[in-house]
């Protein structure tokens, strides 16, 4: 699996704010249907404005891990990585939870999650914590179903339970194609098609 590190800090990723480096899979657009983690720098001193565990920075990190398991369905743990460049906190947001925790109600459904803090390390342990959680399939963007045939994938424009949306480069040329996570859902594409096809 291609993986990438992106220097997201000015490009406008979740909704017109990013954090500072994304790990990427898939592809080296920023795209947030394929980011498998998020690390977000805070500047480096003792002064009040660069206290690295505030509400204001963990609240933040959430925001990004929000967005992240919006576009993400199907994925389950969201990793976010919060430093300044000494002490980092890795937090582990959780979705599917059947009991307890807070309740959100989107578009898809009522769900829970809960996020999780862990203390404060030093920089190089969180880092080591974070790729150990990286490991786990549950932690990563859900893998793509297209064929080979399909070009040089570019970005991610939709995803969801019933089908995948992306941009891919062919032969110079940039395509569009829809396809389905699972055969199910595949009748529900071709008939989409012919009624494509006789309009």
């Amino acid at each position: 699996m291609a993986t990438y590190i992106i220097d997201t800090h000015r490009v406008r990723l979740h909704n017109d704010r990013a954090p500072d480096i994304v790990k990427q899979h898939y592809t080296n657009s920023p795209d947030k249907f394929n980011t498998a983690a998020i690390i977000d720098v805070k500047g480096f001193g003792n002064s009040a404005n660069n206290k690295l565990g505030t509400s204001e920075n963990f609240g933040q990190i959430l925001d990004y891990l929000t967005i992240l398991a919006n576009a993400q369905d199907g994925r389950k743990v969201f990793l976010g990585l919060l430093t300044n460049l000494k002490d980092a906190y890795v937090l582990k947001c959780s979705t599917g939870i059947l009991k307890g925790h807070s309740r959100r109600t989107s578009a898809r459904g009522a769900h829970t999650s809960k996020l999780w803090q862990y203390r404060t390390v030093p920089l190089s342990v969180a880092l080591k914590h974070l790729y150990m959680k990286l490991t786990s399939a549950e932690a990563n963007p859900v893998e793509y179903c297209f064929s080979d045939e399909a070009g040089s994938l570019v970005c991610v424009l939709l995803r969801n339970s019933s089908s995948v949306v992306a941009v891919f480069c062919r032969e110079e040329a940039k395509v569009i194609v829809k396809t389905a996570p699972m055969p199910l859902w595949m009748p529900g594409i071709e008939k989409e098609i012919n009624l494509l096809k006789s309009l």
